[in-house]
């Protein structure tokens, strides 16, 4: 019916060995726009993995985007379209640091966050 289910793995702090999953489905009609899914919680892009090394993958659904990485002063470093559901963005030559990633659609910031790259 074209919603989706999508299912979640937990440990509970509290009690350190007790691990539970809930279910849960999202009918099509649930999200028709990006603060939607914001405002329930989800993320439209993640940035993976993280720590990183060499490659930091951006996994997105959204097309006509793109991602834009920042250093700590605010330089942006890289930027690239976003062409499928992972865009793989080479960090090999980037020193070890934390940067600002930021996925762009329409000229607006729809996901941001950290991603650090540690020398292995």
């Amino acid at each position: 019916d074209g919603g989706i289910f999508m299912t979640l793995y937990y440990r509970q702090l509290d009690f350190m060995s007790k691990w539970g999953s809930t279910t849960m489905k999202f009918p099509a009609e649930a999200f028709v726009c990006i603060d939607e899914a914001h405002n329930s919680g989800l993320k439209v892009a993640i940035a993976y993995p993280n720590p990183g090394n060499d490659v930091l993958n951006i996994r997105t659904g959204l097309k006509n985007a793109r991602v834009e990485v920042y250093d700590l002063t605010g330089k942006m470093i890289c930027h690239q379209e976003i062409l499928g559901n992972i865009t793989a963005i080479n960090a090999e030559s980037w020193p070890s640091g934390t940067y600002v990633w930021k996925v762009m659609e329409d000229g607006k910031v729809v996901e941001s966050g950290k991603w650090i790259k540690i020398e292995l």
